[in-house]
């Protein structure tokens, strides 16, 4: 028995493996497939993480860091690498969105808090793509306070309105940790050096987790699940596979004529502006389709091609990349005691002057500039179509200056033949594009006007996109990247998706103050990812903020059986 499980648990992870890398092969086995769905339901995955803080200004932002914990797998591998993070009000409404790298299964990131939110509770959650084949109940919550210092409204429930589900804080422990200063007293900008240091009466070797400097009214509370969660016994329905290799998009596709196959059914996308790309997917036997898309920050727009073959109408419908499930949650009341009026005064102050003085933030820079950079590279050729006679149509410019290429005209249809040294091309149809953008009509592509054209690129060998095949690339570029005006097709359309969020340089170095820059920080310090290793003191320096008030030194994390950790300090800025 244990050796049929493990074969249907290889059979679950390679199918989802490869699903996502070479998306066509959905067609021969799927990973939907209900067969899967017992072995598949014994990988869990858990989020759990931290703040660094419970108090917010508006147009603020939230620095995160959540683990990953997954259970089920019989070997040490990650399973997702994305996180996804959420920011939503009290009646459910998604206010602000993210998604950030799962590396050695820790995330951070940061989310930006709108600024015409009203005050008021907010809940932050984190989850991953397998968990939404689960309830929402599973998902890790963090009640946060944001503050409008603009706006009086309140934002906040409906009264008297009946709330389903109460949240619990997870159990922390304490005393595995100490956290030391010289002084619980110190001057303006003084330099405080404290001393972090995992006792040796702790149950492990090590502990990892996030260090937050901040004042003592807003300082982060716990991570919070749904009372009576028992989102792994029976609620298991296998909608999305794990984001293996990056930020995943699915699918399904649906044809207009009945009992029409939807296996080997094409979708293709193109990535329109400077981070372009192309990729494609292919159709399993239910009609779906998963896949990754190439590596981008930020928001992408997506041109969603299906390619129209076979009898009916192919119609795409993506799934969303959020999960558009909410709880409906107890939601504490909103009030604030002296002190933290008074701190929030402050902090709102802090945050008017930031906008002036503080530097922004820091974005790593990414490896690769994708500005003008074409899906597949340098080109095997290149015309400049100001180089040379104005042709009246593009099969004469075919004809007499691409020598690649050859129009052949047989039963009222033209193909482009590309001529190359590896024979293989002529077993596969070539992939035509215009902007980089598929056209599967030949007789819409030949009739677009040659002085719309700025250059073509062909690549005369096979070209590989996953696991399928072209007969080489014929592209176009017009000189508005308009696409030459030509008509979309039927049942293609635009969307916005979100690819990950832009890293952030979170260095201790970027909170440095120059002598006559007021201090803005809310955030004293903020040091996500610090491992603390036993009986070893780990030494932490930076500046006391400007302003007099009582602060919290909050280091919360996990040791390594996965227990959460937690320790607090405190000293006050004369």
């Amino acid at each position: 028995m244990a050796m049929i499980q493990r074969q249907a648990y290889l059979a679950v992870l390679a199918l989802c493996q490869l699903s996502l890398v070479f998306p066509d092969l959905q067609a021969q086995r799927s990973p939907f497939d209900p067969e899967m769905a017992d072995q598949a339901a014994l990988i869990r995955e858990k989020v759990e993480g931290f703040t660094d803080r419970s108090l917010y200004i508006t147009g603020e932002t939230i620095k995160v860091s959540m683990r990953v914990q997954t259970s089920g797998l019989q070997d040490a591998r990650e399973w997702s690498r994305i996180l996804y993070v959420e920011l939503l009000s009290v009646s459910g409404v998604r206010q602000a969105q993210g998604k950030f790298r799962i590396q050695n299964s820790l995330s951070t990131g940061e989310l930006r808090i709108p600024e015409g939110l009203l005050t008021g509770v907010y809940f932050l959650r984190a989850y991953t793509r397998w968990m939404r084949n689960r309830d929402p109940s599973s998902y890790v919550y963090l009640p946060l306070r944001i503050i409008n210092p603009f706006v009086s409204e309140l934002d906040e429930a409906i009264p008297d309105e009946q709330r389903e589900h109460a949240l619990s804080p997870l159990s922390v422990r304490e005393g595995a940790l100490d956290i030391s200063t010289g002084s619980g007293s110190y001057g303006r900008r003084d330099s405080i050096l404290v001393e972090l240091l995992h006792l040796t009466g702790g149950d492990s070797g090590s502990v990892t987790g996030c260090l937050s400097i901040v004042p003592k009214a807003a300082k982060p509370g716990p991570p919070m699940q749904v009372e009576g969660h028992a989102g792994d016994e029976g609620s298991f329905q296998l909608e999305f596979l794990p984001d293996l290799f990056g930020v995943t998009l699915s699918g399904r596709v649906e044809r207009s004529v009945e009992d029409q196959a939807l296996e080997g059914s094409r979708v293709h996308f193109t990535i329109l502006g400077e981070q372009s790309g192309y990729a494609v997917a292919q159709a399993d036997a239910f009609g779906r389709f998963s896949m990754s898309l190439p590596s981008r920050e930020g928001k992408l727009e997506l041109f969603v091609q299906p390619e129209q073959a076979g009898g009916g109408a192919l119609e795409a419908r993506i799934d969303q990349d959020f999960d558009s499930r909410v709880l409906s949650l107890e939601t504490p009341l909103f009030n604030l005691s002296q002190p933290e009026k008074q701190a929030l005064t402050l902090m709102a102050r802090k945050h008017q002057l930031s906008g002036i003085y503080r530097d922004m933030p820091v974005r790593e820079k990414s490896g690769e500039d994708l500005s003008n950079v074409a899906i597949y590279g340098t080109p095997d050729f290149r015309l400049n179509m100001d180089e040379y006679v104005l042709l009246p149509t593009l099969e004469e410019v075919f004809i007499n200056l691409v020598p690649d290429i050859t129009p052949l005209s047989r039963r009222n249809r033209t193909d482009l033949i590309i001529a190359s040294v590896n024979p293989a091309i002529s077993l596969f149809p070539p992939l035509i594009m215009v902007d980089q953008v598929p056209i599967f009509s030949m007789e819409q592509f030949l009739s677009i006007s040659p002085s719309e054209i700025s250059h073509i690129d062909v690549i005369t060998d096979v070209f590989l996109r996953g696991d399928m095949r072209y007969g080489g690339i014929i592209n176009l570029w017009t000189h508005e990247g308009n696409m030459a005006g030509i008509d979309l097709p039927e049942y293609s359309f635009f969307i916005d998706y979100h690819a990950l969020s832009p890293r952030m340089d979170v260095s201790p170095e970027r909170y440095s103050l120059r002598d006559h820059q007021p201090d803005t920080r809310n955030t004293l310090l903020w040091m996500p990812g610090l491992r603390l290793d036993r009986s070893e003191p780990m030494p932490v320096s930076f500046l006391a903020p400007d302003y007099p008030g009582d602060y919290a030194i909050i280091y919360q994390g996990w040791d390594e059986e996965g227990n959460l950790v937690s320790a607090e300090s405190r000293f006050t800025v004369e």
